[in-house]
């Protein structure tokens, strides 16, 4: 029998309790790994490049 891993990208849901999010991270998170779930924080890049 062959295993088809699936292609498939999914977005992370919008989360509210401890509870969802728990219930995610009980999951297989390999569809969720792509560059769509992460987004850019230019405070942070801002922070970085300011402070020595």
């Amino acid at each position: 029998m062959e295993i088809i891993k699936s292609n498939m990208k999914k977005i992370l849901p919008k989360m509210t309790t401890d509870e969802e999010a728990e219930s995610l991270l009980e999951q297989d998170l390999s569809d969720y790994l792509h560059e769509d779930n992460f987004k850019f924080v230019e405070e942070y890049t801002h922070l970085a490049h300011t402070n020595p």
